[in-house]
C-alpha cells in the first residue's frame, strides 16, 4: 500500500484488520475510491455500513 499507487481499495470479509487497513489507505490515499463489499459479512460488512454502501444493484461479477 505504500510502495506504488492505487485507484481504488476493496475489502472483502475479512477480520478486525480491515478497519486500520482502511485508515491506512484514507491517509494516503484520501479521494480513492473504496468499496466495501458486504454480503460475505465480516468486518467488510460493517465498514459498507459505515460508509453507506449496500449490496443492492452490486453486479459482483463485474468487480
Amino acid at each position: 500500500m505504500l510502495a506504488q499507487p492505487f485507484d481504488a481499495a476493496v475489502f472483502i470479509g475479512g477480520m478486525e484488520g480491515i478497519f486500520d487497513e482502511y485508515r491506512i489507505f484514507r491517509e494516503l490515499h484520501p479521494k480513492k475510491k473504496v468499496i466495501a463489499v458486504s454480503a460475505p459479512g465480516g468486518a467488510a460488512m460493517q465498514l459498507a455500513k459505515k460508509l453507506r454502501q449496500g449490496n443492492n444493484g452490486i453486479d459482483f461479477a463485474r468487480l
